[in-house]
């Protein structure tokens, strides 16, 4: 299931036991893997996680280069990139055995462009350089 960050009418500031009930909720309906959303997942999620068994697909960004929307990731995809996938973000939740996959996009306009995927490697490599 995908798991955005808010927990409802909570808002989304972490509330450990609401989030460990909505887990709780979850694995009760035979739910057993998480997909963030477009955002790094609190750490009390990776952690309830671990202890409950569930698998995580830690997403990184809802967009790259290509716009959805006038004021949406697109305008810090160049200078965030190496954060992500391709960066820091493998090493925040390495240590988390409920990870088994880290996801470079959410429904990115670039996938049905020419060069596709390749676009995500070659803009993080230029931004290394």
């Amino acid at each position: 299931m995908c798991d955005h960050h808010d927990l409802g009418a909570l808002g989304s500031a972490v509330n450990k036991r609401a989030l460990q009930r909505q887990l709780e909720m979850l694995a009760e309906m035979g739910c057993n893997a998480i997909r963030t959303s477009h955002n790094p997942p609190a750490p009390e999620l990776m952690e309830f996680a671990d202890q409950m068994g569930f698998l995580v697909m830690d997403e990184a960004f809802d967009c790259w280069a290509i716009q959805k929307r006038p004021a949406d990731y697109h305008l810090l995809f160049p200078r965030l990139a190496r954060a992500g996938p391709a960066g820091a973000r493998p090493a925040r939740y390495r240590n988390h055995p409920s990870v088994i996959l880290w996801s470079i996009g959410n429904e990115i306009p670039e996938q049905g462009k020419g060069r596709g995927w390749r676009g995500h490697r070659e803009r993080t490599v230029r931004l290394r350089a």
